[in-house]
């Protein structure tokens, strides 16, 4: 990993194209009593850009307008940030994926393309890994993933940015940097793009956080991080999502820049070599706000993904069981049927409408029909439907099959 910091005044070399992100509609949605901002353009299935430390649904202005014709492109502001509310909590991660999700509730958003960058990298991942029967692709670029995080210790950070997370984390040090100085929007944003941010696009950043009494989120976050093992929550929330980004088969797209921050090409290597059905592509010079060096190559890069990615085959699963305990078996069914809406699931055929044609398999059986395999095994290893089992326990014996459709 690579650490690289410059203050303002780098110019960059070329010219930089800049889509024009006029024809997005600035919307809000109430989130458990705030108002949540967010901004769209285009239609279809929603794609849904999450940004990260210090930033807001700003910094995908350039990079939406790209992919807005392969569906309905959407850029959070996260709690706290950006232009949605800024109510009295810890601003711990733990909030931020409740109102995140909340937002998506809100919304009715359904079989989602999650693109996320920073700790917005974070929420997507931990929401795809939770909800996978409502997602249907991830796209990471400057991510917090393995092989880097969580980080074994401060030592694993380079030299120049040691001492300044170790100023972060110290409780009176800390607040005086991130929330009394700014420093990550005064300092490490310009410090981390390869080009100098205009005056404007300064001021669009400062704007959320002018009273500093609102920069509480600003300070959080370098705390969340997980060093030597600290937080413990957090700790173990990152090795359970790198955990999961190891083994799924949700497509993913990777993007990376050079020489990057915290995804320099050996981590892209690396992405490309240990995860499963992965792309990665190169999107040219940039430090870790890549999206203000190469948004366009982002936004054409995700275009083409986008356009070649295969709609998820079907899936059905293929349930034979018979009853033992009438009873405990109904008090499974209350359970288990409404588990199936939130992974796509159906319930396609029962023993009733079904008709031995030969053989003399079991007497009751019952098909689901499922989006994707990935959606089905999500719905059978849910918390929801791991509750409806234990009351099956004793109830039936059950065999269950996932057939995926072919291609």
């Amino acid at each position: 990993m690579r650490f690289q910091m410059k203050l303002i005044g780098v110019v960059l070399l070329g010219a930089l194209v800049r889509a024009d992100a006029a024809e997005t509609q600035s919307r809000f949605v109430e989130v458990f009593g705030q108002r949540m901002h967010y901004v769209e353009l285009g239609e279809g299935d929603p794609i849904l850009f999450i940004h990260g430390q210090p930033a807001s649904s700003y910094l995908w202005r350039n990079v939406m307008p790209h992919v807005a014709k392969r569906g309905r492109a959407i850029a959070i502001d996260l709690i706290g940030m950006g232009q949605s509310g800024k109510p009295k909590i810890e601003y711990r991660y733990a909030d931020h994926i409740r109102y995140l999700e909340g937002f998506i509730q809100a919304l009715g958003l359904k079989n989602i393309t999650l693109v996320g960058h920073d700790w917005g990298s974070v929420l997507a991942m931990d929401y795809a890994m939770r909800h996978g029967g409502n997602v249907s692709g991830l796209v990471l670029m400057e991510a917090l993933i393995p092989p880097v995080f969580p980080l074994k210790s401060i030592e694993a950070l380079p030299s120049e940015a040691r001492e300044l997370f170790a100023g972060f984390r110290d409780p009176v040090m800390g607040r005086k940097l991130l929330i009394e100085q700014n420093v990550f929007i005064e300092k490490m944003l310009p410090g981390m793009t390869r080009r100098a941010l205009t005056k404007s696009e300064m001021d669009a950043y400062r704007a959320p956080f002018l009273d500093p009494t609102t920069r509480e989120p600003l300070y959080r976050w370098p705390n969340e991080l997980p060093i030597a093992g600290k937080p413990a929550d957090m700790h173990a929330r990152f090795l359970r999502i790198g955990a999961w980004l190891k083994k799924t088969t949700l497509p993913k797209l990777h993007l990376y820049a050079s020489p990057g921050v915290v995804n320099p090409p050996p981590v892209a290597a690396w992405t490309a070599a240990n995860l499963k059905n992965i792309e990665t592509a190169y999107i040219g010079p940039g430090l870790h706000f890549v999206q203000e060096d190469q948004p366009e190559a982002i936004g054409r890069a995700m275009e083409d993904w986008l356009r070649r990615l295969p709609p998820p085959r079907p899936a059905y699963v293929y349930v034979s069981f018979s009853v033992t305990d009438a009873g405990a078996f109904d008090r499974y069914k209350k359970l288990a049927g409404p588990t199936l809406d939130k992974y796509g699931g159906k319930l396609a055929a029962r023993t009733g409408s079904a008709m031995r044609l030969e053989g003399t398999g079991p007497r009751n059986v019952v098909i689901l029909t499922f989006p994707s395999a990935e959606q089905a095994r999500a719905w059978y290893r849910s918390p929801e439907y791991r509750r409806a089992k234990d009351e099956r326990e004793g109830a039936a014996t059950m065999e269950f099959v996932l057939v995926e459709a072919n291609g």
